[in-house]
């Protein structure tokens, strides 16, 4: 049998998948859930101007875009979110403005889905959240992307995940939220591939900047300010492990700038000031700090209540002295025991760290079993070390303070 060029290039265009088209709102649809029915996996959905009020849902789609033109902004019509991704994979929303305006409820709801962008887009008013991504029945979501959107006014949290694989939230800005900035969880079911939290700005939160209950997150190069309490908080009600804070900036706290709990939790190369109480708190077994810039501190600049912690290489400045500048706290005054580092605990080490100007002590000592190697103390209100533990209790090694007191146990 002889076949012709012409055939074979007419079975050719039989078996290749249909080009991927689009669909404009309102041109081809009067409506996005109407444009959904209508598109093929692999369409784009262009969103005109206007305000779309509709629960849209999208349900075990593949490959669609959701491009808004600008000033295209989706209200729910009922206590559902605006927009329901579930059990989809390989799906972009892009120049959509959420405004739930039905029951406070949420303006994007991504369950159990894979592959899915979201960026460009803004989350406005009084919802109860911006952004929940999370598991549906048929299993978590992964691989989500959240970049360069903005959330505003929303009473729960800006970004709210529940154990989502290779999760990225990046170069977001958070405002005026009433909980939580970003919150981070995992239900105690450690993942695979943690999230990275990165670029984000979060300025104005009643609640925490950023809550990480997830074992082996990153939060790095993220600026944190105005919160109701810590700027950025590793904890949960299960144990949370091997997180990472690094160079982030946390300014203005109405508790501490940053807390670990948990085990084995670092925080690294961040710039903390005018927190209202400790700078850093390790509160978790384990726990370390390097290279950490800490000024202006309410109540300590790096407090340990955790035995095994490891303080290294850090700077800290007017401990117990700062006046914040957050609209809903006075002025704090001095303390006299406000200090650069509180060693609260046994088995810690504390390696380089330099202090000065506290209001009360430099190094305020409570318990025993310590090493302390190169640390120095200056300008410290009272004494720049400060040992209730006794002498012999803690091991000082090539460390330098222009006064002690070390008084018997």
């Amino acid at each position: 049998m002889r076949t012709t060029l012409a055939g074979l290039m007419l079975l050719a265009l039989l078996a290749a998948p249909a080009a991927a088209g689009s669909i404009s709102v309102p041109g081809d649809a009067p409506g996005i859930n109407a444009a959904l029915a209508l598109a093929a996996d692999g369409d784009t959905i262009l969103i005109g101007p206007g305000t779309w009020v509709e629960d849209v849902d999208m349900d075990q789609r593949s490959g669609i875009t959701l491009k808004g033109a600008p000033g295209a902004i989706l209200d729910n019509a009922t206590a559902l979110p605006a927009l329901t991704i579930r059990d989809c994979d390989d799906i972009t929303v892009t120049g959509l403005t959420f405004d739930p305006t039905v029951s406070d409820f949420v303006g994007l709801r991504i369950a159990g889905s894979s592959n899915v962008t979201v960026s460009k887009c803004s989350f406005v008013r009084g919802g109860y959240q911006g952004l929940e991504i999370g598991p549906s029945g048929n299993g978590d979501s992964s691989d989500i992307l959240v970049t360069q959107c903005r959330f505003v006014g929303f009473s729960g949290s800006g970004i709210y995940d529940r154990r989502t694989e290779g999760l990225v939230i990046s170069k977001c800005t958070i405002n005026d939220v009433g909980g939580t900035g970003i919150t981070v969880t995992d239900d105690g079911d450690r993942r695979r591939r943690p999230a990275l939290i990165t670029g984000n700005s979060i300025v104005d939160t009643g609640n925490r900047g950023l809550l990480i209950s997830s074992s082996g997150v990153l939060a790095t190069k993220n600026s944190v300010s105005l919160t109701g309490m810590e700027g950025i908080a590793v904890d949960g009600s299960t144990v949370v492990e091997e997180v990472r804070v690094e160079k982030n900036t946390v300014t203005t706290t109405g508790d501490a700038g940053i807390r670990l709990r948990g085990t084995g939790n670092s925080a690294t190369g961040n710039r903390v000031a005018a927190t209202w109480f400790a700078g850093i708190a390790l509160d978790g077994f384990a726990c370390s700090t390097a290279k950490n810039k800490v000024t202006w501190s309410g109540t300590y600049g790096i407090e340990v209540t955790a035995p095994g912690c490891v303080v290294a290489g850090d700077s800290i400045a007017g401990a117990g002295v700062v006046e914040t500048k957050r609209r809903d706290r006075p002025l704090i005054p001095a303390d006299p025991t406000h200090s650069g580092v509180l060693a609260g605990a046994t088995g810690g080490e504390y390696r380089k760290v330099k202090v000065k100007d506290s209001a009360a002590y430099g190094f305020r000592v409570t318990a025993a079993g310590n090493l302390f190697v190169g640390c120095s103390a200056a300008g410290s209100g009272v004494f720049d070390l400060f040992d209730i533990a006794g002498p012999g209790g803690n091991t000082y090694e090539k460390c330098k303070f222009a006064s002690e007191s070390i008084p018997p146990p």
